[in-house]
């Protein structure tokens, strides 16, 4: 598949049939884009122009034949639904398409009542640019694309699945679609020079987690209800190609892993792909505890960063502790490098629920003296969907009223300390840079749970 490169002048200058907007998403950077979005637009065969809802113009709006959303996390709703009445006001035409994996839990809610024409439920690699040439080209090709739901009651069967060839040729770095985006992740590299942040790009080693968490979408049974399939994993050439590729970029400084690759895959993967050191720094995120040899491979692999470790064995989704003074001597061993900053993640009900929890992270934050952060929102008002990958629509308004009170004095305050915390990594000295950073989030963890620190 061709790279394709679209530069800021064009998209200026001449509309697209096709177009992507981001809509309006409360989290603390709102233009964080799904994962694999860029590389399912990659496999668009049109070209593609992107935008943030901020920036569109009505325009290009109403000159497009299809315009394409995201509506990923539950907080993407009601920016998703205001955004689908401003379109629909500007180009009562239009064909709007959506995906996600919110979208997919309430596809027929979207296109029932909220005027959206077609949901595309589990993997997109292939329904996407199926559906877009279908609309194009010939409409009633459409009967032919798998996983849609649409206006009417219309709907296909839900037969298409991710495969490993499917995830190898996906290319999740080419952003060059959505300029503004490209921008912003290139000044945010420029201003993190020292603090490695969990923002793009991120690297996707597979989908789908053999833990079972209940609360979790990516947890092996709800995998299963979202998306029809078990794990799918990138090939490890594949994957080391990955890094090839982002450390030859002199854009990207640093790269963000979210999938655990260390301790959810097999150790012969990790070998075979941190086989030499990467000119890139490094934010890691462990759902368990590692091996030390398995650890030490990654810390030698990379220049520095964040290393961040789950107080239990299932990424904070439960009160099943990893051994603490493994725990101890892991942290430890981050610090002796100098070049990366251990991190200790706690869930902050089980912390409040649960002596033994307590007991357990006063030890090893006094014995180690990690960062200290209550992660577990990234797991609040999981809608637990049914077999076949519905919520229920209680959630679905729930969420749509929680997104109209989250714009709140903590988001403000949150995106003020960031800003500042930005300014002050590209500007000061390292080892200032650093402290202050540290000082940042005991700060943060002590609005959380003061009583760690008495």
């Amino acid at each position: 598949m061709g790279r394709r490169i679209y530069v800021v002048s064009k998209i200026k200058t001449h509309y697209r049939e096709v177009i992507y907007i981001h809509p309006y998403t409360p989290m603390l950077d709102p233009l964080t884009l799904p994962l694999s979005l860029p590389a399912l637009i990659r496999r668009i065969p049109n070209e593609v122009a992107g935008f943030s809802h901020s920036e569109i113009k009505d325009d290009y709006i109403r000159n497009a034949k299809i315009i394409i959303i995201d509506i990923h996390w539950h907080l993407s709703l009601l920016g998703a639904v205001e955004l689908v009445r401003k379109i629909r006001r500007l180009n009562p035409k239009v064909k709007v398409v959506a995906g996600g994996i919110t979208a997919s839990e309430y596809a027929k809610i979207l296109v029932d009542s909220f005027d959206i024409d077609y949901v595309i439920r589990g993997d997109a690699e292939i329904p996407l640019p199926s559906l877009v040439a279908a609309l194009l080209n010939d409409q009633r090709n459409i009967k032919l694309v798998p996983n849609i739901v649409g206006k009417y009651g219309f709907e296909t069967p839900w037969d298409y699945c991710l495969t490993q060839s499917d995830l190898d040729e996906n290319e999740f770095y080419d952003i060059n679609f959505f300029p503004t985006y490209k921008t912003r992740i290139i000044n945010i590299h420029k201003r993190h020079k020292r603090w490695t942040p969990g923002a793009y790009p991120h690297l996707l080693s597979f989908r789908g987690c053999p833990l079972d968490c209940k609360s979790c979408a990516g947890g092996k049974v709800e995998q299963k209800k979202l998306f029809k399939r078990e794990r799918v994993v990138r090939s490890p050439e594949r994957f080391r190609s990955d890094l090839d590729t982002l450390a030859a970029d002199p854009d990207i400084r640093f790269v963000t892993a979210i999938n655990d690759f260390i301790t959810l895959l097999p150790e012969h993967y990790s070998s075979a792909v941190l086989t030499k050191k990467f000119d890139l720094k490094l934010n890691y995120d462990f759902a368990s505890a590692p091996a030390l040899p398995m650890l030490n491979l990654l810390l030698k692999s990379f220049a520095g960063g964040v290393i961040c470790f789950s107080c239990d064995k299932k990424h904070l989704t439960s009160s099943e502790l990893n051994n603490p003074e493994h725990m101890i001597r892991l942290i430890a061993e981050v610090k002796r490098t100098g070049q990366y900053i251990p991190v200790l993640h706690y869930n902050g009900s089980f912390l409040a629920q649960d002596k033994e929890y307590r007991k357990w992270l006063k030890c090893v934050h006094k014995r180690a003296k990690p960062l200290l952060r209550d992660a577990a929102s990234w797991w609040a008002d999981y809608p637990q969907p049914d077999e076949n990958g519905c919520a229920k629509s209680e959630y679905f308004y729930k969420f749509m009223n929680y997104n109209k009170t989250i714009k709140t004095l903590n988001l403000a305050m949150n995106k003020c300390l960031e800003g500042a915390a930005q300014m002050i990594d590209a500007n000061l000295p390292a080892a200032f840079v650093m402290e202050l950073r540290k000082f940042h989030i005991k700060i943060e963890d002590f609005l959380r749970a003061p009583s760690l620190y008495v």
